[in-house]
């Protein structure tokens, strides 16, 4: 279960100047967008967002500011509090985001009242909030990917509701769901990790055990929840199919959840201002200095002068190698009060004391750990435990070998390739390499296999074609790029890189996790139109999925989504089909150009007609022959499409002729006859102006009597060139008689294959499963078809003893099924209608009145600056609750696929 709104927490770092007057310039940076959302909401905008609690912390960042938002577009914004005050803007800052989950689907208390649980009883509504608990614990983690491979979602569902036993058991919190007694926020992250968790206490020893606990989670610990509705298997697992016959289930069950923890410890920052709260809290604490050089003697000697030499220790005060330079011990190291004290001296008068000469400060906490040294010596047992083996020795089997690599790096040499291209390329492998044998990341890696597996064959054979060296290299050169951006976006912030600041990423928080999903539909989906056969990785595009800025576009070697379509997966799903064929149709010219009527050229900049093929591909694979679904996504992505625009905020008139060609061309090959209304009000001057012209010039055009005189085909034999052993179609279909009559060139030589999927369930062909499944969704919704889908026998679909096809097609079937069904539930949910978000011309401003006056019949307003604007509360929750759904699906389809992808891999090296 999920929650519609967002924990967002940002760790920031204290201005050199104005540390006192910074957390108030926060509560006003928050108050102006909580304002804002009130303005541009429907409804009564709730109190909880925007209304953020605040710790500082014991780490390289000084303040945690934890609020619920409603949705991960503010953690997208520059973390700027005052936008005048170049001081104040060089504080550094990082983002933790994601779906915010709820552990116990019976409860029905929502994230404000968790948070009000969180905020002080007495707490002003006209003051900032001030919290409950002194202390919290922020916390990322890592699951073994070893284990969560193959189980999918359901493993890392379980492993939460351990995580809230344990944390409920630790902190005797009761186990009544009904009460709100959470005294954690839980989120599933975007990000490297997979959770993210906040814990509060007013006894930091108790967080840090409920840390301990959670870390020491096995897998056994998840199979004994007894959940009836979740059944855990340990040969679904990685390491199961790493090691079947060397370990068995008993020996997986004790293997642990948790790969990797960061955490960090924090205090109320409010009570740390106050510091009465705190005096007789023991908390041993160390602080690290970093000095301007030069300036040691004089920090030495402010700190000697400091309340009468009882600062520090001066018996313990060390210079240090490494990236701090002085370590020294406060007088009463083991009481948090000394340590607060430091902190309030480098409040006073910072330019003229100690932050004169400190460039940074950080705290480490020391918790005595004795304990379970003493416990050892009890619990003899716990030695005689077998270490299992390391899955880092197995993922050998992922790598590119030292052959593979040595082979190109001659085939390269040959070529007279410059040597730091040359150079360049090895990296790749290598990097690659180093990635696809973390234990922590190596899942992100498998996104690199197909694309430089593409790359090795390219240069190993494909490049005898080119005769140019310039031409040669500049294919390469866009393989590095492409590569260069995916690592950036798969590594950055990651464990490895944990101090890099958001103003080095193309999103804030990095999205490691989307990318990769998306990524891995790509591979499920290129991979299902091709054979498993050489010649075709030799010959088919391998995309990496990267971050684009202001549109979605494609080439051959990647596909770069719309930074913020990343988190609208309607948005990505709607093109996926698109911009994968789209290469296929450039690079293989399965498509024989045609020219449209005279003058469409020269005066719409209608210069080929590859989007109009690749449409038509798209209303059958993405929209199951559903025009009018396909007429709403077409519009629905075009509208928020920013590249469409002139700077006046209305559609560029040439742009949209452009769009409209393509877009009635399909309609008439598919044979739509109702007309079509203006998709909204904005675009009727040019609807009206356009919409009959084309659709009786073009009309005219694709009619069966005059076809003869183009020469042009939609396809030559799709079967050889783009779905070979797909049997995804039927040629028996009668929509695909209608296809015939009217194009006599547009042929499918498609196979027919065994088509039953569960006992007697025969499909006759895909057009008839998806609509099955479409009405199996209507009725159960989308969890409940995925867990349908899943339960069938898919490996009927193909012919008998085809294992490869079947690992290719079931998991490419599952996905188009979840996509198909996503989109039409989502149309059926925005009761077919598509809104826009007026704005005002001149200021760019959305319009308040407009926002409060108008009925609006959809979950969100289409915006023209990118992405889409909620202004109802209710039905963002709804349209929330939706989308996270998809999103879970999407994270388990990739789980499950690679899976089946790396044994396949290890097996055929």
């Amino acid at each position: 279960m999920n929650h519609g709104e967002n924990v967002n927490i940002t760790l920031v770092t204290y201005p050199h100047k104005d540390k006192e007057t910074f957390p108030e310039k926060i509560d006003k940076f928050y108050k102006k967008y909580k304002e804002n959302g009130d303005k541009y909401s429907k409804d009564n905008f709730p109190d909880h967002i925007f209304s953020p609690l605040k710790y500082h912390l014991f780490s390289n960042y000084d303040m945690a500011v934890i609020s619920i938002t409603d949705s991960e577009k503010f953690a997208q914004k520059v973390f700027a509090p005052d936008i005048n005050d170049d001081e104040t803007n060089r504080s550094t800052y990082q983002i933790i985001t994601g779906i915010t989950k709820k552990i116990n689907k019976e409860s029905t208390f929502r994230l404000s009242d968790t948070l009000d649980f969180l905020t002080a009883e007495n707490w002003d509504k006209s003051n900032p909030r001030e919290g409950k608990f002194k202390y919290a614990l922020f916390i990322n983690l890592c699951i073994n990917k070893g284990l969560l491979i193959g189980s999918g979602t359901k493993l890392e569902n379980q492993f939460c509701k351990a995580i809230d036993s344990k944390i409920r058991s630790r902190l005797n919190l009761g186990y009544d769901i009904t009460k709100v007694t959470n005294r954690y926020l839980l989120s599933k992250s975007y990000s490297w990790f997979d959770l993210s968790i906040v814990v509060f206490s007013d006894d930091p020893n108790e967080l840090i055990d409920a840390l301990l606990d959670i870390r020491n989670i096995k897998f056994k610990d998840l199979t004994d929840l007894n959940d009836a509705e979740v059944i855990l298997d340990c040969e679904e697992t990685l390491y199961s199919a790493f090691y079947n016959k060397t370990i068995n289930c008993d020996e997986i069950k004790e293997l642990h959840l948790v790969t990797e923890t960061s955490s960090i410890l924090g205090v109320e920052y409010y009570k740390y201002l106050k510091q009465d709260s705190f005096k007789n809290d023991k908390l041993n604490t160390q602080i690290e200095w970093k000095i301007k050089p030069g300036y040691e003697r004089e920090f030495c000697r402010t700190v000697r002068s400091l309340d009468n030499g009882e600062f520090c220790n001066m018996e313990n005060f060390f210079f240090t190698n490494g990236k701090m330079d002085y370590i020294f011990e406060e007088n009463k190291k083991e009481f948090i009060e000394s340590n607060l004290l430091v902190f309030s001296k480098l409040r006073e008068n910072s330019v003229d004391y100690l932050t004169k000469y400190v460039k940074s400060v950080k705290t480490k906490t020391l918790f005595n750990n004795k304990k379970w040294f003493d416990e050892l010596q009890n619990v003899s047992s716990l030695l005689a435990v077998k270490d299992l083996p390391d899955i880092t020795k197995s993922l050998d089997g992922l790598t590119f070998k030292k052959e593979v690599i040595s082979e190109i790096k001659d085939c390269l040499r040959s070529s007279k390739i410059s040597r730091q291209l040359r150079n360049k390329i090895i990296k790749c492998y290598y990097l690659t390499n180093n990635g696809l044998t973390d234990r922590v990341l190596f899942n992100f890696y498998i996104d690199f296999i197909p694309f430089l597996k593409r790359l090795y064959y390219f240069i190993t054979d494909n490049r005898k074609e080119l005769n140019k060296l310039q031409e040669y290299e500049n294919i390469l050169i866009n393989y590095v790029i492409a590569y260069d951006r995916a690592y950036k976006n798969r590594t950055f912030n990651s464990y490895l890189f944990e101090d890099i600041h958001e103003y080095s990423i193309d999103y804030n928080a990095s999205l490691q996790h989307l990318l990769s999903n998306y990524n891995t539909c790509v591979h499920i989906l290129t991979r299902s139109y091709n054979e498993s056969k050489k010649d075709y990785y030799r010959e088919t595009p391998r995309f990496l999925v990267n971050i684009n800025l202001n549109n979605t576009v494609s080439n051959p070697v990647n596909i770069n989504f719309h930074v913020h379509d990343l988190t609208a997966p309607e948005l990505v799903f709607c093109l996926l089909h698109k911009e994968i064929i789209n290469e296929y149709i450039k690079l293989q010219k399965i498509i024989s150009p045609i020219e449209l009527p005279k003058g469409y050229k020269e005066n719409y900049s209608f210069s080929d007609t590859n989007d109009i093929y690749n449409d038509c591909f798209r209303v059958i694979l993405t929209f199951n022959f559903d025009f009018e679904l396909y007429s709403f996504w077409f519009w629905s992505f075009n509208i928020q499409n920013t590249q469409l625009y002139n700077k006046d905020g209305f559609m560029n008139e040439d742009n949209f002729a452009h769009e409209l060609i393509r877009f009635i061309s399909v309609k008439i090959i598919f044979g739509y006859m109702p007309d079509i209304s203006c998709p909204i009000p904005e675009l009727f001057i040019y609807w009206d102006r356009y919409y009959k012209k084309f659709h009786e010039e073009l009309k005219e055009f694709y009619d069966p009597k005059v076809k003869d005189k183009q020469e042009y085909t939609i396809a030559n034999s799709i079967h050889d060139q783009i779905i070979p052993d797909c049997k995804i179609f039927n040629p028996e279909n009668e929509l695909f008689d209608h296809i015939r009559e009217q194009y006599r060139r547009w042929k499918f030589p498609i196979q027919t294959g065994i088509n039953v999927l569960h006992k007697d369930r025969a499909l006759a062909s895909r057009f008839e499963w998806m609509s099955h499944c479409k009405s199996y969704c209507d009725e159960n919704g989308l969890f409940a078809l995925y867990k349908e889908i899943k339960t069938m026998e898919v490996s009927k679909i193909v012919e008998p003893g085809k294992e490869v096809d079947m690992n290719r097609q079931k998991h490419a079937i599952l996905l188009d099924s979840m996509i198909y069904c996503f989109l039409k539930k989502m149309q059926t949910e925005q009761n077919n209608q598509i809104s826009i978000l007026r704005r005002n011309l001149v200021t760019g401003e959305p319009l308040e009145t407009f926002i409060k006056e108008i009925e609006y019949d959809s979950f969100y307003c289409l915006d023209p600056q990118g992405g889409h604007f909620n202004i109802d509360a209710a039905k963002r929750e709804k349209y929330y609750e939706i989308r996270n759904q998809m999103m879970d699906i999407i994270w388990d389809i990739s789980l499950q696929w690679k899976r089946d992808y790396i044994e396949e891999r290890v097996k055929n090296v």
